[in-house]
């Protein structure tokens, strides 16, 4: 077990991003100049490289989505895209887009409503190719495909003029995204006159606590990465508006 332990230790520092943060601190105790502005580098680099961080940062944004979806009756569950991966054989969509599409799929059966794909034209192709792999499992779940939208905003407009295009005036639906990037999306919606009913997936945060959170590792900038995200466009709409 001690064994175990040690060599989960020693991997997060010879693996990106642990054993850049190594170099950084070696470089920096032989620094002529600077030393403690590359000191305190590599000590904001390694927090901000950890997963017990991103669990901090990443909690705020996802807690409000953590309960059960609030029934409601709506005209459609809208998925909102979240990556690809283009030379891929098969399922090319990216992890997270692929929990969304696959937890929208389930809500739009079990609700028995219209499910709209909402992203751009490459990553509305892949979730075609994804379906076509499940159609299995979907049987008859009626799904269209928006492939225009670059960004949140667009998938909110875009989404609209459906609606509009069908007479449906005052539209709502149930919102399928990550955690993370719900509340953001919700206002984008609600801005463009779609009522939302939030229904969060991909969930990042862990309330657990482990010794390995405390070690610098991809998952860890991973989730610290998207949850600045996350901040950093609320401040840029605070400001804009």
């Amino acid at each position: 077990m001690i064994k175990y332990y040690f060599l989960k230790i020693v991997q997060a520092f010879v693996l990106p991003p642990g054993v850049f943060i190594v170099f950084l601190f070696l470089a920096s105790l032989y620094a002529k100049r600077f030393k403690k502005f590359f000191l305190f580098l590599t000590a904001l680099i390694y927090i901000f490289t950890t997963q017990y961080m991103g669990n901090i940062l990443i909690k705020p944004l996802e807690a409000p989505y953590m309960d059960k979806i609030k029934p409601a009756k709506c005209d459609a569950v809208v998925v909102l895209g979240g990556g690809y991966y283009k030379e891929s054989p098969n399922l090319p969509l990216s992890p997270s887009a692929l929990k969304r599409f696959v937890y929208g799929l389930n809500l739009a059966s079990e609700k028995q409503l219209l499910l709209i794909y909402n992203g751009a034209k490459e990553e509305s192709d892949a979730a075609k190719k994804t379906l076509y792999q499940m159609k299995k499992l979907v049987k008859e779940q009626k799904v269209i495909f928006i492939d225009k939208a670059l960004n949140t905003a667009d998938n909110a407009k875009l989404t609209k003029k459906y609606f509009e295009k069908q007479k449906i005036t005052s539209p709502t639906v149930y919102l399928v995204t990550s955690a993370y990037h719900m509340n953001r999306a919700k206002q984008e919606f609600e801005k463009a006159k779609i009522k939302v009913i939030p229904a969060a997936t991909d969930f990042k945060r862990s309330d657990e606590l482990c010794y390995c959170y405390f070690f610098p590792s991809a998952d860890g900038l991973k989730i610290c990465t998207l949850a600045l995200h996350e901040y950093l466009a609320k401040l840029y709409h605070l400001v804009k508006s």
